[in-house]
């Protein structure tokens, strides 16, 4: 049965104040009985009429109540409960046993056989069970409560009694075993049993009188008046009778017509309240069917799913949108339990997650359970949800079960799986991604940013993007804040943003307006790409062209002045070999004698010519090769041939500075596959070159050859022991017309073509031109090429050619 809290706790209070009421009683009559004297006349002649017993059962009993009510220190209750009893069995036992009583024990007995301590009968068997009722107060057996029989039955006595003076008062005394009973007594009886009952009013026969239903309501208006009213009509007309003022007879008749009409009245008394409350039952219960007609409709139009459940989890009402995720009808679920209808696993996991009713409870207060959360429908793959619940409270803010509301986020969970992808890409893309707010401050800043300018996203996030502007972008700035305030994507351009560490960095920006949906710009997104290697490379590509373009005309230059120097061999050999012809034939004496001074004069003329001629071979024979019409005559040539005439060139400036000039050769002759004209040459520049820079020492000519898988390795080396050459101009031997002494005092003359002629002939031969030297020892340079082994060699019989 439905209780109102406050009618409990009206009950207890009751209950209470009528243990404090009873047990200033008992204290105040003990005070009459052994301090009389303080306390005025009639109210101590009052109080003394309870006897000293009786006055301590009534303060044990009241104390006793008001520690039932509050139950706190249960000891002492049951110490003032124990000590009731033991007086009530002491006097008890002196009604049994006539001598010697208990005013005799502790002699109290006063002259004229009154005795002080010992109470009546009636008050021996009333605190009987008042003692009783406080001991038993919590018993029950299948659901019968004797405390509150044995409060009813102290209260009928108490009744009994007071009734019993009321008649007194206006006659004899009717009943004897009550006649010395007092009312101060009698009424401490009832009272203590209407507050005993009071103590707990949520249980046994109080369990009606305190309900919020009808029959309670009914019960608390009807007995307190009921008894009330036939004490008062009796009374009466027994006064009446006995004083004479009506007959017996007719005291009778009007008794019954009086009772007659207050039961009439008293019924109406009830009943009209009751039907007031009937027709506002009838009509809360149509408003409430209403209102149940309208959650119903409610709840099956809402998109979301709800299922209500009482407070152990059973379910008791679902939506059609319950029915169809869980895969339960509602004529199934209802009446299961949630668990089995609403199973729950954590998605990351698959471990079954909390019943949602157990914590709603627990918490007491509405949660939700999270987005990472699957629920496994009755038939069909797992669905992802959100789920919220709350509990369900009446009136009273007593928690009567657990509403929950869950939807399908099935396309809302594959959206949020979508954008974490792109939100992936984003953060790991290698261009710089920037977002920014209306403001220009800084709200995302993924990793490519990070590495293009340096700044962490702790660093960047919340400041200004004016932190990547370098100076002067003023202009630049002002531009885009237009484009972005007009709701315009500009088109990607080229400029420059600073680094943390202060340098410009070359990138490529987009910038995209981000709106809110309603066309209001709210940001924007710029997207910013390293093209610093973009344009390093194509300065580099620029450059080169321009070299690829400066090297052709170059070498078309050299190719015209080659071709222009070829074709110029015959006229500039003309002049010097007709010069060289005639000086030879003046110092012949052909055409007549010559004086001393003639003929020294003519020996300067043939020589320098003889010299300039040398130079002009030299110049023509690179112009020809690097032209390309240079033509070799490879045959087949001794070794030791072109050494001799290299020898017998050489031999007259090695005598004049007094050289030692040394050959080595194999064993066997050295044949070798070579164009004679290109060997001797080569072997001249190097020889001459030798002899020209050794000033001490002499020149040493080798030859090695070697066979290797039918092919020979030819091996000429021109060794002296002149100053030698530094590791660093050794690059610059093969260069045409460089020297390495290129001053004015220079002590050795050439035009630096020798060496640059003869690698290219080498390179033609299919060889090779190299050095080693040492300075202050001396240098040596070898050529070598591959040939085939040929005929009448010591090394092999195979021809070859070049």
């Amino acid at each position: 049965m439905h209780r109102s809290a406050s009618l409990l706790e009206r009950a207890s209070r009751v209950a209470r104040l009528a243990g404090l009421v009873i047990a200033a009683v008992g204290i105040s009559s003990l005070l009459a009985w052994f301090a009389g004297s303080l306390l005025p006349s009639p109210l101590g002649e009052a109080l003394r009429a309870i006897r000293p017993g009786a006055a301590l059962c009534v303060l044990l009993a009241g104390t006793a109540l008001v520690l039932h009510v509050r139950s706190l220190q249960r000891q002492w209750e049951t110490v003032c409960v124990a000590m009731l009893l033991a007086i009530v069995v002491a006097t008890a036992v002196t009604y049994v046993v006539a001598e010697p009583d208990i005013d005799q024990w502790l002699a109290l007995e006063k002259a004229g056989g009154q005795r002080p301590l010992r109470m009546g009968l009636a008050s021996t068997f009333c605190f009987a069970l008042i003692g009783i009722a406080l001991a038993l107060s919590d018993v029950s057996w299948r659901g019968f409560r004797p405390a509150q029989w044995c409060c009813l039955l102290c209260l009928w006595f108490s009744i009994v009694a007071l009734t019993g003076m009321a008649f007194g008062a206006a006659g004899p005394r009717t009943i004897p075993v009550m006649a010395n009973v007092t009312a101060l007594a009698a009424l401490s009886w009832g009272v203590l049993s209407i507050g005993i009952l009071l103590s707990r009013p949520q249980v046994g026969i109080m369990r009606l009188l305190t309900s919020d239903t009808s029959s309670g309501y009914i019960l608390r208006r009807l007995l307190p008046a009921m008894v009330l009213i036939a004490i008062v009509v009796e009374s009466l007309s027994v006064a009446l009778t006995y004083s004479g003022v009506i007959s017996n007879e007719f005291g009778k008749s009007l008794s019954v017509a009086v009772n007659i009409t207050y039961l009439c009245v008293l019924v109406w008394w009830v009943v009209a309240p009751q039907a007031r409350l009937e027709l506002a039952q009838r009509q809360t219960t149509a408003a409430l069917a209403d209102s149940e007609e309208n959650l119903a409709i409610t709840l099956d139009s809402i998109g979301d799913a709800v299922i209500a459940t009482g407070p152990s989890g059973i379910i008791q009402r679902m939506n059609p949108v319950a029915e169809r995720l869980t895969g339960w009808a509602r004529e199934e679920g209802v009446g299961r339990p949630l668990g089995e209808v609403l199973r729950l696993v954590d998605e990351r996991t698959g471990d079954v997650l909390e019943s949602p009713v157990a914590r709603v409870l627990r918490e007491a207060h509405p949660v939700e359970l999270g987005r990472a959360v699957l629920l496994l429908p009755r038939h069909g793959d797992p669905i992802p949800i959100s789920d919220s619940g709350a509990p369900i409270r009446s009136g009273t803010n007593e928690v009567r079960g657990v509403v929950l509301v869950f939807r399908d986020r099935t396309d809302e969970h594959r959206a949020e799986l979508e954008i974490r992808k792109l939100a992936e890409i984003v953060d790991y893309s290698t261009d710089a991604i920037i977002r920014k707010d209306a403001s220009g401050t800084i709200t995302h800043w993924n990793r490519g940013a990070v590495s293009l300018f340096g700044y962490s996203a702790a660093e960047a996030v919340g400041q200004s993007i004016d932190l990547l502007l370098p100076v002067g972008a003023a202009e630049e700035r002002s531009r885009i804040m237009a484009r972005r305030m007009a709701n315009s994507r500009m088109e990607p351009f080229e400029t420059v943003r600073r680094h943390k560490d202060g340098h410009e960095v070359a990138v490529s920006v987009a910038i995209s307006p981000i709106d809110d949906g309603y066309g209001n710009v709210v940001g924007s997104s710029m997207i910013a790409r390293d093209i610093s290697e973009r344009q390093r490379a194509a300065e580099l590509r620029e450059r080169t062209y321009r070299l690829e373009m400066e090297n052709a005309r170059v070498e078309e230059s050299n190719r015209l002045k080659s071709e222009f120097l070829a074709n110029m061999s015959h006229e500039l050999r003309t002049p010097l070999n007709a010069i060289i012809g005639f000086t030879g034939t003046l110092l012949m004496r052909l055409p007549g004698p010559l004086t001393g001074g003639q003929e020294k004069q003519l020996t300067t003329i043939q020589q320098s010519a003889r010299h300039l001629l040398s130079l002009i071979n030299d110049l023509l024979d690179l112009a020809k090769i690097e032209a390309g019409k240079i033509d070799l005559h490879p045959e087949l040539i001794d070794c030791r041939n072109i050494i001799d005439d290299v020898m017998a060139s050489l031999r007259p400036e090695i005598v004049r500075k007094g050289l030692s000039m040394t050959v080595n050769l194999p064993e066997l002759d050295a044949w070798v596959t070579a164009d004679r004209r290109a060997a001797t040459q080569i072997l001249l520049n190097l020889a001459g070159n030798a002899v020209k820079f050794t000033e001490r020492g002499g020149v040493t000519i080798s030859v090695e050859q070697t066979q290797s898988s039918g092919q020979v390795r030819t091996s000429i080396a021109v060794q002296d022991t002149g100053p030698g050459i530094e590791r660093g101009d050794l690059p610059k031997l093969f260069v045409a017309y460089g020297q390495l002494d290129s001053s004015s005092t220079r002590r050795h003359e050439g035009t630096g073509l020798g060496l640059r002629l003869s690698q290219k002939l080498a390179e033609l031969m299919g060889g090779t031109i190299w050095v080693e030297s040492v300075v202050g020892q001396g240098s040596c340079f070898r050529f070598e090429w591959r040939h085939e082994a040929c005929m009448g060699s010591g090394i092999g019989d195979v021809g070859s050619t070049l």
